[in-house]
């Protein structure tokens, strides 16, 4: 069968087909992937709920893995950068869109996970903006950050945090999240926060395929480390290309006890200890297998017995795109993706090997627009995948928020929201009436919009504080009053036909009552005369009988305000 461009298979000694060792002569692998931390972060459960409904919430259980280097230095032998497979004795196989979904439980649908370019400074600037603070010199390097920055200073909230001290946090952690797991860097221990943008609005996380993005992070690292001139250190997620090896190479997989085999994502199957695992094989070893792997070997239907009932809905829409060519993206990286080299993971059976076409790596610029760069393929991707793309959240983790039933008003109200920071920097510096910033916090309530929140409290406490205790005091006051007023009214109104003397009695009452005493003794006989022509300012009979009553044999009314009868 043709290998397309792959390396050519050279006899050795015995007159065996044999790959060449790339590293031969070089150092181990090194795996730039640390997760352990992360254990160590403590979110509270607004947080957790905030991060479950971003999509990356399953990433939260795929720490802590024991990375087998010396499975994964000898299985980048066989990895062709040219084609992004492993070219093994007659056949190919590579990670997919599909073992990403379900491995790592996140969305690989959506928009490309792209934006503006950083630019000069951006590490400051983009940290202040999305974080509050401010990382310095000393925790910056090539244009990133430190994740033990990002952990020493955001990985514990103070006992009452306020709303933005919640987000940054949380920002915090989805930033040092994926650093850490999808887009582990050749610089060890350090993150892009070219993320960061991407990660401002918490509830639209979940609408980039991210999924996509660190499968083309993984496969320009498996590029990388195939190269005899580059570093020693594989970059993109090592718990994704472990855990897929073993789901369908079994040759390769280590004897352990207790293991559960229902777990999701797929990659918690294959979390162990040093306690529960068995003997750990050689690199030498593993050379010997990937050697000698025949086509019967292969485990080409991994997910037959998965639960479908426990697969999250986004999840499940990678099996319609999973199956087609096109490109992936990660800002600066472009990869190809070719599922039709390796078919027999979809269950299909493997036809001719198309050519693919020869693409040139870039390496990261900060000063280039990759947008513009790859307009048109990403443009491609984004009519492909967001064609599957659902405009729902998505479903909750086991520590996450609750799932939303009415799909329509969901979508009706995250409409809605894409006006609200429209109208949020509107009404930044500006003074809001007491009433106003109530009925935006009540819309707040609803739409859970943070910005738009805290501007409508801050507006009305400085409203509050600019207004002296005697002001204050007859606000109060006049609030009484016209409650009691419409008391007053609404129980007139009830009744029409009452007798004179049931209303007499009526409106004795309301004029005795203390609210009444407090208000003939604080306002001027002017101020008294214009509220009482105000409630009698109405036609009909009982307008005469309150007349006769609040002013004797028709005396006392204003003149320049008569009553109609």
């Amino acid at each position: 069968m043709d290998l397309g461009t792959g390396d050519p298979l050279l006899p050795d000694q015995n007159g065996q087909l044999k790959r060449p060792l790339l590293r031969k002569g070089k150092a181990m692998l090194q795996i730039s992937q640390r997760t352990t931390k992360l254990n160590k972060w403590v979110l509270n459960e607004k947080q957790k709920q905030l991060v479950s409904i971003t999509g990356l919430g399953n990433l939260m259980h795929c720490t802590g893995f024991i990375v087998d280097r010396f499975l994964l230095s000898a299985f980048c032998e066989w990895w062709n950068s040219k084609t992004n497979t492993a070219h093994f004795h007659g056949f190919e196989m590579a990670p997919s869109l599909r073992d990403v979904s379900y491995i790592l439980g996140i969305p690989v649908t959506g928009q490309a996970v792209t934006g503006e370019p950083p630019g000069p400074n951006a590490a400051r600037r983009l940290c202040l903006q999305y974080l509050g603070k401010d990382p310095g010199v000393w925790n910056g390097k090539y244009g990133l950050i430190r994740l033990t920055w990002l952990f020493n200073e955001f990985h514990e909230l103070p006992e009452n945090p306020t709303i933005d001290e919640i987000e940054y946090s949380t920002r915090a952690y989805l930033l040092y999240l994926i650093g850490s797991t999808l887009f582990t860097s050749l610089t060890n221990g350090f993150v892009s926060p070219r993320y960061l943008p991407l990660l401002g609005d918490i509830e639209n996380i979940h609408r980039y395929a991210w999924g996509a993005a660190a499968l083309a992070h993984l496969y320009q690292g498996l590029s990388t480390a195939v190269n005899p001139d580059a570093t020693k250190f594989l970059s993109g997620s090592a718990t994704l290309l472990m855990s897929w090896i073993y789901e369908y190479l079994p040759v390769t997989r280590r004897e352990v006890k207790n293991q559960d085999f229902s777990a999701f994502p797929r990659a918690c199957r294959w979390k162990f200890s040093r306690g529960n695992c068995g003997v750990r094989k050689s690199v030498s070893a593993f050379r010997g297998d990937f050697n000698l792997l025949q086509l019967s070997e292969v485990n080409w239907t991994p997910y037959e017995d998965m639960d479908r009932s426990i697969i999250p809905e986004y999840c499940h829409a990678s099996d319609n795109i999973c199956q087609t060519r096109t490109w992936l993206f990660n800002f600066n990286i472009k990869e190809i993706y070719v599922p039709e080299r390796f078919a027999r993971q979809f269950g299909h059976e493997q036809q001719e090997l198309d050519d693919v076409p020869h693409w040139q790596r870039r390496t990261t610029n900060s000063w280039m627009d990759w947008r513009v760069e790859y307009a048109q393929e990403i443009e491609e991707f984004n009519r492909l995948f967001n064609i599957y793309h659902k405009e729902v959240n998505p479903p909750s983790s086991n520590q996450g928020a609750k799932e939303y039933s009415h799909i329509n008003y969901m979508m009706m109200v995250k409409a809605l929201k894409n006006d609200l920071p429209v109208i949020a920097k509107y009404l930044e510096g500006q003074e809001l009436p007491i009433e106003v910033g109530r009925s935006l916090e009540k819309l707040n309530s609803l739409m859970s919009f943070p910005l738009l929140k805290s501007i409508s409290r801050t507006k009305q406490v400085t409203k509050k504080q600019k207004m002296s205790k005697q002001e204050q005091f007859e606000v109060t006051e006049k609030q009484k009053i016209r409650k009691q007023e419409q008391i007053d009214s609404t129980k007139v109104l009830e009744s029409p036909r009452c007798s004179d003397r049931k209303a007499a009695t009526n409106v004795r009452r309301s004029s005795g009552t203390v609210e009444s005493k407090k208000r003939k003794w604080r306002g001027t006989k002017s101020d008294r005369v214009k509220i009482e022509s105000n409630r009698l300012r109405r036609s009909g009979r009982m307008c005469v009988q309150i007349k006769k009553f609040k002013h004797k044999d028709g005396q006392g009314a204003d003149p320049s305000n008569p009553i109609s009868l």
